[in-house]
């Protein structure tokens, strides 16, 4: 395969996000645009929110299973950037059977997490 500068190698959701704690209150743990006007989640003030559409939007995608983890958490011991993203992916894959055996298709391979 040959790729050059600027092509669009792959583009699909991805299955878990994060945003980095440096742009923590800057952008939007969803969307991840830059917004002076973010909203905290009521529950565990960790995470930053254009609108409530985005705050849906991450609820859906795992925020539910991790709020109120970060409400007691957050500061002791979810401030690493890794740590962050490893706990949503094991309770995105904990949380939901279908998430651990669907398959996603990677460089004409089929994969999954089981």
């Amino acid at each position: 395969m040959g790729y050059k500068v600027g092509d669009v190698v792959m583009k699909c959701k991805p299955f878990v996000h994060s945003l980095n704690a440096s742009q923590k209150a800057q952008r939007c743990d969803h969307c991840f645009k830059i917004n002076d006007n973010l909203r905290k989640c009521s529950k565990c003030k960790s995470m930053y929110y254009c609108d409530q559409k985005c705050q849906r939007s991450d609820w859906s995608d795992g925020h539910r299973h991790e709020c109120h983890l970060y409400d007691t958490f957050y500061d002791n011991c979810l401030t690493r950037d890794c740590d962050r993203f490893l706990l949503r992916l094991h309770l995105m894959l904990e949380n939901n059977d279908q998430n651990r055996t669907q398959t996603h298709e990677f460089n004409g391979q089929k994969r999954c997490f089981d």
